[in-house]
């Protein structure tokens, strides 16, 4: 079992954010101060084919320095993210922080709907929370310009997301496996060592930081 959690309807920007916990408004609001403080920074988000090429080596960069494991497959998300450009769907999102990216995102825009597909920040830079400023843009971004009506963190039971989404429902799947096979116990060793992993790096991993 898992989690879809996601926002519905969205109204205005400022609608939204006033629906969000205290304790998210006012750390936005102190680490945007704290990265004024710091240095000169950079916030886009890209959209168009021609520009994402140098923008994918970024993402990649900041994947490998961020807590998540390597991508299996980069040559995918690099496909993936041209297709979407070509589609008008892409909206790959990107802090720099003295020229250098320390934060990446990447959504999809489709029907009505924002899709937070992948997201990542270089661990160096935690304690300025860049993922969360770059989400807090990105959501300003499809809900003033794209005119979004849902945001959708498609699946996961990462705790972080509520406190960004309004809704939440559970998602089942039904694997059958026969245990008194030596196949079929190694399945279910897999599963049961999986929602481990999931339990103690994706409820109390990094998150969004």
């Amino acid at each position: 079992m898992t989690k879809n959690f996601y926002h519905e309807p969205c109204g205005g920007y400022e609608s939204y954010l006033s629906q969000r916990p205290s304790r998210v408004v006012n750390t936005i609001k102190r680490k945007f101060k704290k990265l004024d403080a710091v240095g000169n920074w950079e916030l886009s988000i890209y959209t168009e084919l021609e520009t994402i090429e140098s923008k994918l080596k970024d993402y990649h960069r900041v994947y490998a320095s961020s807590w998540k494991a390597q991508e299996p497959y980069p040559e995918f998300i690099n496909g993936f993210a041209r297709m979407c450009a070509k589609k008008d769907s892409l909206r790959l999102g990107v802090l720099e922080l003295e020229g250098k990216a320390i934060a990446v995102q990447l959504w999809v825009v489709a029907n009505r709907t924002a899709y937070i597909y992948k997201l990542a920040y270089d661990r160096a830079f935690k304690s300025l929370s860049p993922g969360t400023l770059l989400t807090t843009k990105m959501i300003e971004r499809v809900i003033e310009i794209d005119n979004v009506k849902k945001i959708d963190f498609l699946t996961g039971l990462d705790a972080f997301k509520m406190e960004w989404m309004e809704r939440s429902r559970c998602l089942y799947g039904v694997q059958i496996v026969n245990y008194r096979r030596p196949s079929g116990l190694v399945v279910l060793l897999i599963n049961e060592l999986s929602k481990l992993k999931k339990y103690f790096f994706g409820i109390n991993g990094a998150g969004i930081s």
